[in-house]
């Protein structure tokens, strides 16, 4: 997207599973005068790394010394895992007037295919967001805020919201023991988000080859970690977002297929 708007995006490799994943030297690095805004995801998808309040305040500290502006994505925001807090730039008072909040209903909500998102920054910004969107999508259908309204409303979405998490967080230790007993992989503990990022290098596979391979042999889908940058092409992203009884088949699956291809 940056690309075609004629842009360029200027990657910052992370550590999975690091409680210190943006330095502040790399971001120096990587900065020129050229630089105009600096993304944020968290909790983030692929890793599930959740940034905390200190990151956050820091990064802000350094957007406004580069004069950047934030785009902070916080689709994930309800999906957390104790002891792990969200914290947003645009509650800094300071950094509110250049932070664009984009987030949406789809994954605390499990709105997915409602298409419902929102945005929320300087409404200098948002006057020319809205200008663009009109000849994009015009407005989300009628049904979809509907169900969007309800979902901010009724009391029984958010005892929902709160239940769907926890549910996450049983199913995402479910994962966790299931791998731990796997040879030649090592998967990263999510902070937030559903998704779990597993180092499969030990095993001789690339990212591609094993999910081809896995899908092949064992009817199960994982996401080839080089689809979230070249230098992720060892590692894999499964995701935890279906029932139990599924989750827990997918992973002997998986199990058999990773010990079955271990050390080759």
């Amino acid at each position: 997207m940056i690309t075609l708007s004629g842009g360029k995006a200027i990657p910052l490799p992370v550590t999975p599973g690091s409680r210190t994943p943006l330095n502040i030297d790399d971001l120096n690095r990587l900065t020129s005068k050229r630089t105009k805004v600096l993304i944020l995801n968290s909790p983030s998808n692929p890793t599930g790394t959740v940034l905390s309040e200190d990151t956050i305040k820091a990064v802000g500290d350094f957007s406004e010394d580069h004069d950047l502006l934030i785009i902070s994505d916080e689709i994930y925001e309800r999906i957390i895992y104790t002891p792990n807090v969200h914290f947003s730039p645009a509650s800094i008072s300071k950094l509110k007037p250049r932070t664009l909040t984009f987030n949406g209903f789809s994954k605390a909500y499990a709105m997915t295919g409602w298409r419902v998102g929102y945005l929320a920054g300087p409404s200098d910004i948002l006057e020319k967001v809205t200008a663009l969107n009109g000849y994009i999508l015009v407005c989300a259908t009628s049904i979809s805020q509907r169900a969007a309204l309800t979902a901010l409303t009724d009391p029984d979405a958010e005892r929902s919201v709160r239940h769907m998490a926890s549910k996450f967080a049983e199913r995402r230790q479910i994962v966790l023991e299931t791998l731990s007993t796997v040879r030649d992989i090592k998967a990263y503990p999510p902070q937030g988000a559903f998704y779990t990022w597993i180092d499969i290098s030990g095993t001789g596979l690339s990212g591609e080859q094993f999910s081809q391979k896995l899908i092949e042999e064992q009817k199960v889908g994982v996401l080839p970690g080089i689809l979230f940058g070249a230098r992720n092409a060892k590692s894999i992203r499964i995701s935890f977002a279906t029932a139990e009884d599924k989750l827990k088949e997918a992973l002997r699956r998986f199990s058999d297929f990773a010990n079955g291809h271990a050390s080759r």
